[in-house]
């Protein structure tokens, strides 16, 4: 996969769920980068997917973290103050509003995501060294038997275009 000029990855250990393993991923974007997604419709979205709701439509993005080992979803307020913390974190730390800010996670149903284990990881961030994809990518899997990304280039008139992404994903409801 290639690099993406703008995009820099860095992988740390949380310990939210996984011993001797990369589970927290982060990815901080040049100023001036924009963002899109699609999220679940369900009414009982994590804590993280109603933060992203709440700022898709400001179309500004300078970093994203995913936690990987605890899904953070059913935890009721402790999951909402969870997800804020990291977001305010990451937002003082990537020097940008939390508005620009956008969270996943995945893994374990029903435990609060323990959100202190990830500040001193993202506290100490500039002092990690950057990753590449495949690094991040298997830092986000849970059930995966492997880790998985894709990359595409096209030309969309004089410009020439790529779009790179990772994914997760295996099993993960029997």
């Amino acid at each position: 996969m290639p690099v993406i000029d703008g995009v820099t990855l860095r992988v740390l250990h949380a310990g939210y769920h996984y011993k001797g393993r990369m589970d927290l991923t982060v990815a901080t974007f040049a100023p001036g980068t924009s963002v899109a997604g699609v999220l679940t419709q369900s009414a009982c979205a994590a804590p993280e997917i109603e933060w992203c709701r709440e700022r898709l439509p400001s179309d500004s993005a300078r970093a994203l973290v995913v936690s990987a080992g605890n899904s953070n979803a059913f935890t009721g307020k402790r999951g909402r103050t969870a997800a804020k913390l990291i977001g305010d974190t990451i937002a003082d730390v990537a020097g940008c509003s939390s508005g620009e800010v956008y969270l996943a996670a995945t893994g374990v149903i029903g435990v609060p995501l323990p959100a202190e284990r990830a500040v001193n990881g993202l506290r100490a961030l500039d002092d990690t060294e950057p990753a590449h994809w495949e690094a991040a990518a298997e830092a986000i899997q849970t059930t995966d038997t492997f880790a998985k990304g894709a990359s595409a280039t096209a030309r969309v008139g004089t410009d020439t275009v790529t779009v790179a992404g990772i994914a997760k994903g295996s099993g993960m409801i029997a």
